[in-house]
């Protein structure tokens, strides 16, 4: 049987406030927040967003509860009167973060009710781990190449360009959007010229961790030159 988390999350938090409040007598009423949330431009379904997990943190406590997306609001009750945060996350069937959104400061009064603007989730970036290698192994010394410039290609256009050491063997790139790209790596000399290039095809989802490895082959104008 399934129960409405809303009513859930209530009874949990509101069972802990009475308890407190059977310790402490001298303890104010607590107060209750009232959130409502929007996913993207296309809502639960299109987004394919099942659960809204909701993480409201503040005076001295967390607490972690999800919600159906479709229920679009969630009432919190139990809550100590005082500043709170509120964090959300829209969860798919697999329980991975695709849309996130956030609101600073929530201000719960003793026994009222703090109704929260709309939360809009918005769709979360990917994180891709970068590494590399050459066709001899992974030494960029003997090879030559003292740093590494890695591009994200989108419809022949450099998307986003970051550089590292070679020597550290891979580049972290955060804040992707979600989308099929070219990643392009070229492994350069004290001087900035590029010595070794190697790409390959990547697709990233939205909130997802993704590697991609590149093989890193000689510059067809360095072997000219050589």
């Amino acid at each position: 049987m399934q129960i409405k988390t809303r009513f859930l999350i209530s009874t949990l938090l509101v069972g802990a406030a009475l308890a407190a409040c059977g310790d402490d007598p001298e303890a104010p009423p607590p107060g209750t927040v009232e959130l409502s949330w929007l996913v993207g431009t296309s809502g639960c379904a299109q987004s394919e967003v099942e659960t809204v997990a909701v993480l409201l943190s503040g005076e001295g406590a967390t607490n972690v509860r999800n919600f159906d997306c479709a229920d679009g609001g969630a009432v919190i009750e139990g809550l100590e009167p005082g500043s709170y945060s509120a964090i959300l996350e829209g969860l798919d069937e697999d329980s991975i973060a695709r849309f996130g959104g956030e609101s600073a400061s929530i201000s719960v009064r003793s026994g009222g009710i703090s109704t929260v603007p709309t939360i809009r989730l918005e769709a979360l970036p990917a994180e891709v781990e970068v590494s590399w290698y050459f066709e001899n192994g992974r030494l960029c010394g003997s090879n030559g190449v003292e740093d590494v410039l890695v591009t994200f290609f989108r419809d022949e256009m450099a998307y986003r360009t970051e550089s590292g050491p070679c020597e550290g063997e891979i580049l972290i790139i955060d804040e992707v959007p979600a989308n099929t790209y070219i990643v392009d790596v070229v492994g350069r000399d004290d001087r900035g010229v590029a010595l070794f290039n190697g790409q390959d095809e990547l697709t990233v989802g939205r909130g997802e961790s993704a590697d991609i490895e590149i093989r890193l082959s000689t510059v067809d104008s360095v072997s000219t030159r050589n």
